[in-house]
């Protein structure tokens, strides 16, 4: 959404005018304090009236000045990233012809500390354990694991492990992040007192490790004595000509992950502040390029100056619009939106200029060619954010996509996994195979096979022909955008795998390959090989059977088709010494009833005979009638 940064400078039309300038209009002071309540050093919070670029920090005493504010109503709010946000008042502010500039004081405000953990443990709790994988790699220490939109975060160990303790019971999102890696999401629900233990997350590599690029800085705002402010609140760092941005922490640090080579020009605004300088890094070769950015207060204007004025909305209504921060590219302007995502910025140069908006959770926007005429108001169209969303994915299929060979069973099992819990009916209304076959679907926790965020599917080896899976063809299964998570998000394509069935073949054996302690006899545990197809009785002769020790009796093999799937299963017939090895093998030559070979032939099926008493046939005595 983000559009490219680089190379868009403000146009001018023409050399500006210098008309007189007319007698200063009557503006507003708004005086106040705004103190901490674990320091001394009140310094570093921002004051703005909320939808306007009107704002101030405090000092050292907490006292602050909001200058040139023009009549109107407004809501003057605090904002501090170690404190909870807090509102200052709700003021209207009149035209006055006795005064060009009048002062305005608010109370006092103490601002409320962040809840501790030691409150919240005070509350029911809950507790998320699990482990991240990095993929082809034997350690996975070091992978951040974040809950979106609080301030829960943590770092796996060595093996992987991460724990993420005493939150709140709701819906959360977990990002599994490490540079070089493609970010991973899990969605988790946590009721009163829960203990989860999500499945392993594995996170692919990104790009090749050897040629992913990192760009660091820091960002330094001074007040207008040039002194550094502590806090960095609304400060937005992009680099020009990409869609990365970043927001610096409360230290003023950013950074940029998993860059390809090359060279970048990084910038950075502010509310009430002026980019000093535009910082170069060149990646050609360095896998790592630290930057610092100053930023310096606005200077004053030298023409008549526009307003320009706008909204920034958000796709998802039931989130806030207040707070957001909307900036001016070219000369480092920034208001932070009110409760309808209106925003204002006044003594605006006439010019063109780039729009960009910066939202937590949010992917970041931008408006082009916003056009402000000197001395004129500009209304900017709606610019609305879109939501980072925890879309699902399929994580992997089974069969995977292009196996071949898939041996055709009474019930092929088809699993497919999601990132995410999805809805039942939505799997449903999603599936889809071609050719056309028969299948059963099990979603949720309907089969052993199947839960939540796992899809499991039998297709029909047997019925009707038009319904069964054939020999040597390809199949497509298709889960279309349909799809959708317990949240509603669905799919955002459509997932597809395609793969080939093999030919008949030998399916199974009793007893099992490999068996020791085997119990057969010549009668009614005979060795039995089981077929996915019915086979042509005139292929079917001694002449294809080996057995190695040789029996004490010619060995006899029979045809005998499964009462349940129509195919046959050839069962052998001989005398079987106790406590021996044996290996039989049906060769090649056997054939189904369309001529066809059967592909895994010659087969061969080694087992142990059992040691113990051979089992005796009883007849029972008959009952005597009262």
């Amino acid at each position: 959404m983000l559009v490219g940064l680089a190379g868009l400078a403000c146009r001018w039309g023409g050399r500006p005018k210098e008309p007189a300038r007319p007698a200063s209009p009557p503006s507003y002071r708004i005086e106040g304090q705004v103190l901490k309540p674990d320091s001394k050093d009140h310094s570093g919070t921002l004051v703005f009236c909320a939808g306007t670029s009107y704002l101030a920090y405090t000092n050292e005493d907490g006292s602050y000045t909001v200058t040139g504010v023009p009549p109107g109503r407004y809501k003057v709010l605090a904002q501090n990233a170690d404190y909870k946000p807090a509102m200052l008042g709700d003021v209207t502010l009149t035209e006055s012809a006795h005064e060009t500039t009048q002062t305005v004081v608010l109370p006092n405000k103490t601002l409320a500390l962040k809840e501790t953990p030691g409150q919240q443990a005070e509350r029911i709790l809950c507790s998320v354990m699990g482990q991240a994988l990095l993929k082809g790699e034997s350690k996975a220490d070091g992978i951040v694991v974040r809950v979106v939109g609080t301030d829960f975060r943590t770092v796996t160990d060595a093996n992987g492990h991460y724990q993420l303790l005493r939150l709140d019971p709701g819906q959360y999102t977990l990002v599994f992040e490490k540079p070089s890696y493609r970010e991973e999401r899990r969605a988790v629900r946590l009721v009163s007192g829960d203990l989860v233990f999500p499945e392993p997350i594995v996170l692919e590599p990104l790009v090749d490790k050897e040629k992913a690029r990192v760009l660091s800085g820091t960002v330094m705002l001074l007040d207008a004595k040039g002194e550094p402010l502590p806090s960095t609140v609304g400060t937005l760092v992009y680099i020009e000509g990409t869609a990365r941005v970043a927001l610096p922490g409360p230290d003023g640090r950013f950074r940029f992950d998993d860059l390809t080579p090359g060279r970048y020009f990084v910038t950075a605004m502010a509310p009430g502040f002026l980019a000093r300088d535009r910082a170069e890094a060149d990646l050609t070769q360095a896998a790592e390029v630290n930057v610092a950015l100053t930023l310096k207060t606005h200077e004053e204007a030298t023409s008549q100056p526009g307003t320009l004025l706008g909204r920034v909305l958000k796709d998802d209504p039931r989130d806030g619009l207040v707070g957001t921060v909307a900036g001016l590219v070219e000369i480092g302007a920034t208001a932070m939106t009110d409760a309808e995502g209106g925003y204002v910025f006044n003594d605006v140069a006439p010019g063109t200029y780039t729009l960009v908006a910066q939202a937590e959770g949010y992917n970041p926007g931008a408006l082009e060619e916003v056009v402000v005429q000197e001395g004129e108001t500009a209304t900017a169209v709606d610019l609305t954010l879109e939501k980072r969303r925890d879309w699902p994915r399929v994580l992997f299929s089974s069969p995977a996509n292009g196996d071949r060979n898939v041996t055709i069973l009474q019930a092929v099992p088809v699993m497919i996994r999601f990132s995410k819990k999805m809805s039942p009916d939505s799997l449903r209304a999603a599936f889809s195979v071609e050719p056309k076959v028969a299948f059963r679907l099990y979603a949720a926790r309907e089969h052993p096979l199947s839960d939540y965020d796992r899809l499991y599917v039998e297709l029909y080896g047997i019925g009707p022909p038009e319904a069964a899976l054939h020999f040597n063809t390809d199949y497509t299964v298709t889960v279309s955008t349909q799809a959708a998570d317990e949240e509603g998000l669905n799919l955002q394509e459509p997932y597809r795998f395609t793969f080939h069935t093999g030919r008949a073949s030998v399916i199974g054996t009793s007893p099992p390959n490999n068996m020791t302690n085997a119990y057969v006899d010549p009668v009614m545990y005979r060795p039995v090989f089981s077929f996915n197809a019915r086979l042509d009785p005139k292929t079917v002769t001694s002449d294809k059977l080996r057995i190695r020790p040789a029996t004490g009796t010619a060995p006899q093999i029979s045809l005998v088709n499964n009462p349940a799937s129509g195919w046959s299963d050839v069962v052998i017939g001989t005398s079987w010494e106790k406590g021996t090895r044996y290996s039989v093998t049906l060769s090649a030559g056997i054939r189904t009833l369309d001529g066809s070979p059967i592909s895994n032939l010659p087969y061969t099926l080694t087992f142990t005979t059992a040691v113990g008493r051979a089992l005796e046939m009883i007849q029972t005595p008959p009952r005597r009638r009262p």
